[in-house]
């Protein structure tokens, strides 16, 4: 077995890597997006055209002054990246079935999609069914009780993120948007421009898979920024509708994205699973009967006990209790922060003291197992039964928002490489001048195995530092962009034709009048906005005879040069 022939991916729960054999990866692939109620096969690339369809749409709006400029670049696309299409194994299901991921990062319509989720989410999580973690479940339930004659039921639509009726989403959002008085506050735009991009952007649903290029004809895509809201705002609409239509309501009914907990009279159960399976053809509802008094949801296990409700944790069977081992190479601070989190949902989760004796008893366990000594679960324990801070009053908490608002409040923020011996004291240094530090790990098991993606040819990939070299002396020119290099490389090509002022590439091959070498241009580093100036200086100081037209490297890393 070679990795070239085996599929390694991230589990779609329970922290661990699958191995799959590659012809059984690609075959479920291929099954999932042989559906063709939900996906099609285009022969002919979209990608150009939405771009200039969406570069059109936003500067109509710069011009009726509904974005500034900041907003109009920022959302601006220039050879975006093609969606694409992964399945995140659900290795805890039978026959493994995968679950469709499309990676939106550098599309066209990521920037488009993050602005509309910013302007949707504050009017989301308003008709208090909705929880937003395990915890504020477990608050929510401690006080309920339930009757003989009352069952607890959980309800899961089948495909939600391919289910989403877009046009009926927009209709439940056009409401949403029409009652919310503070919509002006967040936004220059209408609600038809909202409700504009918003459509363009969700029917818009194109991604790659095998340099094949696929349309969702229904549905939102699993990955881009704005499909949880709309789901959930989709979602809020149809549960409210079930609920107020079947005879017998729910006694208590919370919802987390499309996995629901209900509690409701025993012979009313299957009127209102018909009642939510009836609002939409495309929205189906599965569900799950408690089993010995018990019913798991998100990770909590409820049990009855004489009409009361004991809140427990749940992990599935698959569970691994693998977590970062304590001997590993990261900061001290990460594997202190992975038992404080462990810990914490022990001691708050579980409503009842003999569960929280008997899940802090597991995870010391477990943190035992991963490395960790003794001394550090009895610490963060002893931490956690100090009284808590006192809750800030709210002339206290505007007071500190103003405190920590003030520019000269601010704090500077370094990232750093966690190297054992050196972080550690570079980490004091920068503190003492009023520079917050973090670390990262310099290697990681996703940058061994990295997960399976669609990955554009090198020269059309964005983000890079770039080579040119001279065909006739040893000069070459060293660039960076954040467009495609096939763009930039073309534009250099433009340059020397009509010797544009500015360009050096343009000006040496005019200048000693000699040959370019674009065939053998390539690119040479890759890196995000922050570092690509950086990185373009470094490289044009190792580099003999090179060329460009950023800053010097500071002098700071001369000694850096020094061993190259």
């Amino acid at each position: 077995m070679t990795l070239c022939e085996e599929n390694l991916n991230d589990a779609d729960k329970g922290n661990c890597l699958v191995v799959l054999d590659r012809e059984e990866y690609d075959s479920k692939m291929e099954s999932l997006l042989a559906d063709r109620s939900t996906y099609e096969v285009v022969t002919r690339s979209p990608f150009g055209r939405i771009e200039r369809d969406l570069n059109a749409s936003l500067l109509n709006l710069k011009r009726q002054q509904k974005i500034d400029d900041y907003t109009y670049f920022k959302l601006r696309s220039t050879d975006g990246i093609p969606p694409a299409i992964r399945g995140s194994i659900k290795h805890h299901k039978d026959g493994y079935p995968l679950r469709p991921i499309v990676t939106c990062i550098g599309s066209a319509l990521y920037n488009t999609s993050k602005f509309l989720t910013d302007i949707l989410a504050p009017i989301q999580n308003r008709n208090g069914f909705s929880v937003a973690n395990s915890q504020e479940f477990s608050n929510e339930i401690a006080d309920v009780t339930i009757q003989d004659d009352e069952t607890m039921v959980s309800f899961d639509v089948v495909s939600l993120f391919t289910a989403i009726p877009v046009d009926k989403a927009c209709d439940y959002i056009r409401k949403k948007l029409e009652d919310d008085s503070s919509l002006h506050s967040r936004t220059k735009l209408d609600i038809e421009d909202i409700l504009s991009l918003l459509n363009f952007v969700l029917s818009n649903n194109y991604f790659v898979y095998n340099d094949t290029i696929y349309k969702q004809i229904h549905g939102c895509a699993m990955g881009s920024p704005v499909s949880p809201v709309v789901a959930n705002l989709c979602m809020e609409e149809i549960e409210k509708t079930a609920i107020n239509a079947t005879p017998v309501s729910p006694k208590f009914w919370k919802r987390y994205v499309d996995d629901s907990f209900c509690i409701i009279k025993s012979d009313a159960v299957a009127s209102f699973h018909d009642s939510l399976n009836s609002i939409d053809q495309h929205i189906s509802f599965t569900i799950e009967h408690e089993s010995n008094g018990q019913l798991s949801f998100l990770d909590t296990l409820i049990s009855r006990d004489n009409g009361k409700l004991m809140v427990g944790i749940y992990r599935k069977p698959t569970h691994t209790d693998r977590y970062l081992d304590f001997h590993s190479h990261h900061d001290r601070k990460h594997k202190i922060s992975t038992a404080e989190t462990l810990l914490h949902r022990a001691l708050n989760l579980p409503n009842t003291q003999v569960e929280k004796t008997r899940e802090t008893a597991r995870v010391c366990a477990a943190l035992h197992s991963n490395g960790y000594p003794k001394k550090i679960a009895v610490d963060v324990i002893r931490k956690k039964a100090r009284s808590p801070p006192p809750t800030p009053t709210p002339e206290e908490l505007v007071g500190m928002f103003f405190k920590w608002a003030e520019p000269t409040n601010r704090r500077n923020f370094a990232v750093l490489p966690y190297i054992k011996g050196i972080t550690e004291p570079l980490t004091r240094i920068l503190k003492e001048h009023d520079i917050q530090v973090t670390s990262r790990p310099v290697k990681t098991l996703q940058q061994h195995f990295p997960i399976p993606k669609f990955r554009p040819a090198e020269d059309d990939q964005c983000n890079v530092i770039y080579k040119i070299p001279c065909a006739s002396c040893p000069w070459s020119y060293i660039g960076e962009t954040k467009r495609s290099f096939t763009t930039r490389r073309k534009e250099h090509i433009r340059n020397i034709k009509h010797c544009t002022k500015g360009s050096n590439v343009a000006k040496h091959a005019w200048t000693f009048n000699h040959v370019i070498d674009f065939n053998n241009s390539k690119i040479i580093d890759k890196a995000n906005n922050r570092s690509r100036k950086t990185l373009e200086s470094w490289h044009t100081a190792k580099t003999v005879g090179a060329d460009n037209n950023s800053c010097p490297l500071p002098r700071q890393y001369h000694i850096l040069l020094k061993k190259h």
